[in-house]
């Protein structure tokens, strides 16, 4: 008689993601001056690829240049990242964000690899990103590094808190991404109306 094994019960999320063929793992590293990011690397070893960006110069993958989407789909038809910073699973904060979220997008994902859901943001594979946080998002380095790439891709950032569109992520703690400045609008909306 043959046992049947409950993945999510038997492994590590490591484990599972490789059981699915789905390997989300990476490593990153950005070089800052004056607290500026000059330049951010991520690494999927992996699947061996690499998501670059210098200051000012641009985002690439694997040398191919990275340009955001600027028509986005509406909500409805969007993929959402999920972004929660250390200890907030169960905070009040986030668990309103994303049940305001759950059911208004196409896909609302949770990978537990910030920097790769900036990359998938900046390479076309998400539209948004919701990061729920009560530290500052420049204390976190997989945020740092992988918010520099989207920038440097041309997405947009807004402030969870008021909506306002931001560049200087010096004092921010939550922020909502985009790769179009309508599906950015309209997650902040969708957020506060169901506030």
């Amino acid at each position: 008689m043959r046992a049947s094994i409950n993945a999510s019960e038997a492994f590590s999320p490591l484990a599972q993601q490789l059981l699915t063929g789905c390997a989300r793992f990476l490593t990153h590293q950005s070089l800052m001056r004056e607290n500026k990011v000059l330049l951010a690397v991520i690494y999927q070893p992996i699947l061996d690829i690499v998501y670059t960006a210098t200051l000012e110069r641009g985002a690439y993958l694997n040398q191919e240049r990275l340009c955001v989407q600027q028509n986005a789909p509406s909500l409805s038809k969007s993929t959402i990242c999920r972004v929660l910073s250390y200890g907030m699973h169960n905070h009040k904060l986030a668990r309103q964000v994303m049940n305001t979220l759950y059911g208004r997008t196409r896909r609302l994902l949770d990978t537990w690899a910030p920097s790769l859901d900036w990359c998938m943001l900046a390479s076309g594979k998400a539209d948004g990103l919701v990061y729920v946080s009560t530290h500052l998002l420049r204390l976190d380095p997989g945020m740092v590094a992988g918010l520099f790439l989207f920038q440097e891709a041309g997405g947009y950032l807004g402030d969870l808190e008021n909506g306002h569109i931001i560049d200087n992520v010096a004092q921010v703690e939550s922020v909502i991404a985009a790769t179009s400045l309508p599906l950015l609008k309209d997650i902040w909306r969708t957020i506060d109306y169901g506030s």
